[in-house]
């Protein structure tokens, strides 16, 4: 755990708030149990607020212009003191509760892991989650799989893309990122072991239909097998980017700045491009969450010219 600690502890100082503009950022933090839910059709879907992580900006961006990005930071008031907000999801479908991925845990430090108290003030507990959907596998959506030793989700089956699963599980020899350390390939072992050992533990393809209106979109890059979700009931539609967005005042205006996490940067610049430019520009306008971008990480995207903005929902 003490890879992970001394990882997050260079990651992304923002300050995060329970709202936002595009380019200011306010320095008060949600309560330590937070959640926020609203509807996609008939489907719940609820952000639960697992913590932060401190970061040093400067350490984690890549790419880019370096006036303009410090011009950006400077506009957002990210300084070494800043913080990486962790959105935790769940899609309560009526029948299923389902949760995607899990946090930080204990693989992060104090400022994260507070997703069961965020569960609970929601109105939900963990013997409830069905199934743990994965983005990918870094310390900050697994380390909630586990309490202690054993599986926080004791009925839930995990599933994740197979290309994922398959990169994470084999020998750190094949690492593409810089920061794909061995320590990171040892933890998605340890804790992913208890639920392969009951069985709970399943794989997914890019395009499969997981459930009625949830489907597996691929978002690779900032992982091999980097996933997202994107969710469709009623007419409505809510795609769950994972990590596509990491720090938002940034990475908006210019996309193509990358963090020292991405295992393929090239890829997550190509995939963080497209994500944006559907986004802003599909005939009907969807929802999306991010795993970073301020709690509760769900909003829209706009475009003006040739610029991206962010509109964060409206509490």
């Amino acid at each position: 755990m003490k890879l992970f600690k001394s990882i997050y502890s260079a990651v992304l100082p923002f300050a995060f708030a329970l709202s936002i503009s595009n380019s200011v950022f306010a320095s008060a933090l949600p309560d330590a149990q937070a959640s926020y839910s609203m509807n996609v059709g008939k489907f719940k879907v609820v952000a639960l607020y697992d913590g932060y992580l401190p970061a040093d900006m400067v350490k984690i961006l890549e790419g880019g212009d370096g006036a303009r990005i410090s011009t950006l930071l400077e506009q957002a008031g990210l300084d070494k003191d800043a913080r990486m907000s962790v959105n935790v999801y769940l899609v309560d479908t009526g029948d299923q509760q389902i949760l995607i991925d899990t946090g930080g845990g204990e693989l992060t430090g104090s400022t994260a892991g507070r997703l069961q108290e965020s569960l609970k003030a929601a109105g939900y507990s963990a013997d409830q989650i069905d199934v743990v959907l994965m983005t990918h596998l870094h310390a900050d959506h697994i380390g909630g799989l586990l309490n202690g030793q054993q599986r926080a989700f004791k009925n839930a089956v995990v599933e994740v893309n197979d290309q994922e699963l398959n990169y994470w599980m084999s020998d750190p020899s094949v690492a593409q990122g810089k920061e794909d350390k061995p320590e990171a390939f040892s933890a998605v072992k340890r804790y992913l072991k208890p639920y392969q050992e009951a069985g709970r533990v399943r794989t997914f393809k890019w395009g499969d239909q997981l459930f009625a209106g949830i489907e597996a979109i691929d978002l690779r890059g900032h992982t091999p097998g980097h996933t997202g979700f994107r969710v469709s009931e009623g007419g409505d539609q809510l795609l769950f980017w994972g990590d596509v967005i990491h720090v938002q005042p940034v990475q908006f205006p210019e996309p193509q700045v990358t963090v020292i996490y991405d295992s393929t940067p090239s890829q997550a610049i190509s995939t963080r491009k497209a994500a944006l430019e559907d986004a802003s520009t599909a005939a009907h306008p969807y929802w999306v969450a991010d795993a970073h971008i301020d709690f509760p990480g769900i909003g829209k995207v706009q475009k003006k010219g040739e610029d991206y903005f962010w509109q964060p929902v409206q509490k």
